[in-house]
């Protein structure tokens, strides 16, 4: 619509006084200069790659405890009035401003419309339907929330298939395992490894750099401690979240060992996990036979 219609809507405002109707030409009047803004900038690109990349950073930031916390705290308002979705759109606004611009979109609501024209263009693509429903998955923090089935062909298909899947869900880890407290975690255990090979003498003086000749290769205790880690994240990639699902998705994704940015994300998760470089590169190997 062209800008000379909006003082017509504008001047409507004076002669209404129904409350509801005036509210309905200001959504309108917001509605239309947020369009214009769209139409006037240069609208970013997303290729495939891309866009999952912003679905993974979109995925990780809603995982965050402190948003999580923010999201419960948004059934103050009943489920589903006008309250509750405003309050829920403003928190996720606050996460979308964040990162679409690591992407080449602007922190603002124009911003934000224009990606999501980017993934109107790629919503036939299968990895990114999936994203888009864990996504949903995360925004809704109650267990016993029904969701829309997925259809059979998404079903089957759930566990990955692509590259940028498994880069997905391996960045997932990569994240988790980062972290300082279990980081603090994975360092107890080479302390007690060196102890108990009797490498040193002294509890205390077993720090990590008294080295394992073997690059702990072998680690008592960090098999059950990334579990905990892995629990929490194999169900979303169509995995138990059991020993037995940590197996399979290993034999499910070794066939993408080879490649060289899946072999970097796993040497780095490795490295989390308190091996060296050598001995990641003997654990890929192991694998991808």
């Amino acid at each position: 619509m062209s800008q000379p219609e909006l003082p017509r809507l504008i001047g409507k405002l004076h002669d209404k006084t129904d409350k509801n109707q005036i509210g309905e030409i200001k959504d309108h009047i917001s509605n239309l200069r947020l369009f214009e803004a769209v139409c006037n900038e240069e609208t970013p690109s997303l290729n495939r790659e891309e866009a999952l990349a912003l679905q993974s950073d979109l995925m990780l930031a809603f995982q965050e405890p402190t948003f999580q916390r923010q999201l419960h705290e948004c059934c103050q308002y009943e489920r589903g009035s006008v309250q509750y979705r405003k309050a829920v759109l403003r928190l996720v606004r606050t996460v979308q401003l964040r990162v679409i611009p690591l992407y080449g979109f602007a922190a603002t609501e124009a911003g934000v419309e224009q990606m999501l024209l980017c993934f109107k263009a790629l919503e036939g693509d299968l990895d990114i339907q999936v994203n888009s429903l864990a996504i949903t998955e995360v925004l809704n923090p109650w267990a016993n929330e029904k969701f829309p089935e997925l259809p059979t062909r998404l079903a089957v298909e759930k566990k990955p298939t692509t590259k940028f899947r498994v880069m997905d869900l391996l960045h997932l880890m990569l994240k988790e395992f980062g972290k300082a407290s279990f980081q603090r975690d994975i360092a107890e255990l080479k302390k007690a490894a060196n102890y108990n090979s009797r490498r040193v003498f002294d509890f205390s003086q077993a720090i990590v750099d008294f080295e394992d000749p073997e690059g702990y290769y072998e680690l008592e205790g960090r098999d059950d401690l990334a579990l905990i880690v892995q629990q929490a994240i194999l169900p979303s990639f169509g995995f138990e979240a059991s020993k037995e699902g940590v197996q399979e998705m290993m034999h499910h994704i070794a066939p993408f060992f080879q490649d060289p940015e899946v072999a970097e994300v796993l040497d780095a998760i490795n490295s989390k996990l308190g091996m060296t470089s050598s001995a990641s590169k003997r654990i890929r190997a192991l694998w991808a036979r």
